[in-house]
């Protein structure tokens, strides 16, 4: 029923699409995530170059996009008011998760945590990593719902803050 894929360029357009209407849902919820031009057509290009980013379809459809990783995140390199679960070199990263609106509430982003666990597996990883915008509530309730634990506050390269997940394996 559902699939999950690397993107392809062709798929670009799409991808944009299914974030313009995340960015307008957390506008609409008043969280100041994704508003100012982020995640850019560009930001996305540089994903489907490195083969990080993905896309869950249904029945050839797109219905979500994320990136999913097994390696280094800067950003996480320090955590301030926690720890992280496991001390661990090898872990996941989910970045940019983002569920095209009419299939929201099908719990279409646990597949994608499905998905990083195996790739986790598959790679050793000690666990899975995941920011998100204090803010957006809707995120942080699936990630507990999916195992996550709050571990702490991390900052982006840009300084801005991010409630800070982990799921050991």
């Amino acid at each position: 029923m559902y699939k999950i894929e690397k993107t392809q360029i062709d798929e670009l357009d799409e991808v944009m699409n299914i974030f313009s209407q995340a960015k307008a849902a957390l506008k609409r919820m008043n969280v100041d995530q994704w508003q100012n031009g982020y995640p850019s057509k560009e930001v996305i290009l540089s994903d489907i170059h490195n083969k990080i980013s993905y896309v869950l379809k249904k029945d050839n459809d797109i219905v979500a996009t994320a990136v999913v990783f097994s390696a280094n995140e800067p950003t996480y390199d320090k955590i301030y008011d926690g720890v992280w679960l496991t001390n661990e070199e090898s872990y996941c990263v989910i970045h940019r998760i983002a569920v095209k609106d009419e299939y929201k509430g099908q719990n279409i982003a646990s597949y994608i945590v499905s998905f990083a666990e195996e790739s986790a597996r598959k790679n050793n990883a000690a666990s899975i990593r995941v920011d998100t915008h204090r803010d957006n509530l809707p995120m942080q309730r699936m990630l507990q719902k999916n195992g996550f634990i709050y571990c702490g506050i991390i900052y982006l390269a840009d300084g801005k803050e991010r409630f800070a997940f982990e799921k050991p394996l």
